[in-house]
């Protein structure tokens, strides 16, 4: 069994206790290279999960914890295709903040919205199709 696809959610509990987690960066590049190297063909999707928030905290340095996850995420996501991945993507996926459970974890609602934007994204490159 091949997987046609990976999605990565990784960083919100790094992100939310520290604007800038130390080695963040470099560990998640490696990881995603150990992945790339299990999957080579399949479509790897970075996420910048629903969790964080696009607050500043003018008590932390840095920009608030969404946006430096973003910086992160996207930054090694486009260090990688600009190497020739062509095979990976990142999502920003956010949710509905007047929707969500304890510690603003997604609400069922938003798990179901959540799970279409991606939906969405892999049709359009895995060239998916909807099974009646």
């Amino acid at each position: 069994w091949i997987a046609d696809v990976v999605i990565l959610n990784l960083g919100t509990n790094d992100f939310v206790k520290d604007n800038t987690p130390p080695n963040f960066v470099a560990k998640y590049e490696a990881f995603v290279r150990v992945i790339r190297g299990q999957y080579p063909t399949a479509w790897i999707y970075a996420l910048n999960g629903p969790m964080l928030t696009y607050y500043d905290d003018p008590g932390v340095a840095g920009e608030s914890p969404r946006k430096e996850a973003e910086k992160a995420i996207k930054g090694t996501v486009d260090k990688l295709v600009g190497e020739g991945d062509l095979k990976i993507r990142y999502l920003n996926i956010d949710q509905d903040y007047q929707h969500y459970g304890c510690e603003f974890h997604p609400y069922k609602d938003s798990h179901a919205a959540i799970a279409a934007a991606i939906e969405q994204e892999i049709k359009v490159d895995v060239k998916w199709k909807t099974v009646p």
